[in-house]
């Protein structure tokens, strides 16, 4: 059953995480131009928080550490037989 499309064209990763008693999702698009985009829970579905000025990310990772949340972004370079994390 389908609870909500999300206005996004392509997710190559997403991260749920918890901040001050709110459930975020980020998420990186496929579309290398586009930037990636933050929801948060409203209770009966996702809104549109924040948009994240990065773009060309192809991971997303959400670490905590303390009360803190730090979202990491990474963009895969293949380089012939060698991969690039920047």
């Amino acid at each position: 059953m389908l609870h909500q499309k999300l206005p996004v064209r392509g997710v190559l990763t997403v991260a749920l995480f918890n901040k001050g008693g709110s459930v975020f999702l980020a998420i990186s698009q496929a579309n290398a131009r586009l930037n990636s985009l933050l929801f948060r829970w409203s209770g009966s579905g996702f809104i549109n928080f924040q948009e994240v000025p990065v773009s060309g990310t192809t991971e997303v990772e959400a670490l905590s550490s303390a009360n803190d949340i730090y979202l990491i972004f990474a963009e895969n370079v293949f380089l012939g037989e060698k991969i690039k994390y920047l």
